[in-house]
C-alpha cells in the first residue's frame, strides 16, 4: 500500500502588504494655544479689587485681566519642508500681577 501525501511549504499571507508609499496627504496643518488670565472678585463691601475704598459704591467689584497669550502655527508643507510661526499675542507685565 501506498501513501500519498502532498505538502504545501509555502502558504500566501492572508493579509496584504501595504507599500512603502508615504500616504500623508500636504500640507498637515497644527495648530496650538496657551492663555493664562486673571478673573478678582471683591468680597468687601465698598472696597474694590485694588483694595481701595469707596462710600459711594464706585469701585470695581470683579476685574478679568490677560497676563499672557500664544499661539504656534506648525505647518508640514512636503515631507522634508516644515513651517512653523510663533506669535505672542499678549505679554503683559504689570503691577496688577
Amino acid at each position: 500500500m501506498l501513501l500519498c501525501c502532498d505538502a504545501i511549504a509555502q502558504i500566501p499571507d492572508s493579509i496584504p502588504i501595504e507599500s512603502k508609499e508615504d500616504n500623508v496627504k500636504y500640507p498637515v496643518l497644527q495648530i496650538k494655544g496657551l492663555f493664562q488670565a486673571r478673573y478678582l472678585v471683591g468680597m468687601s463691601k465698598d472696597v474694590d479689587v485694588n483694595g481701595l475704598h469707596h462710600t459711594d459704591e464706585s469701585g470695581i467689584s470683579n476685574n478679568f485681566m490677560v497676563k499672557y497669550m500664544r499661539v504656534q502655527v506648525r505647518a508640514q508643507i512636503s515631507k522634508r519642508t516644515e513651517v512653523v510661526t510663533l506669535a505672542n499675542l499678549a505679554d503683559f507685565n504689570s503691577l496688577f500681577f
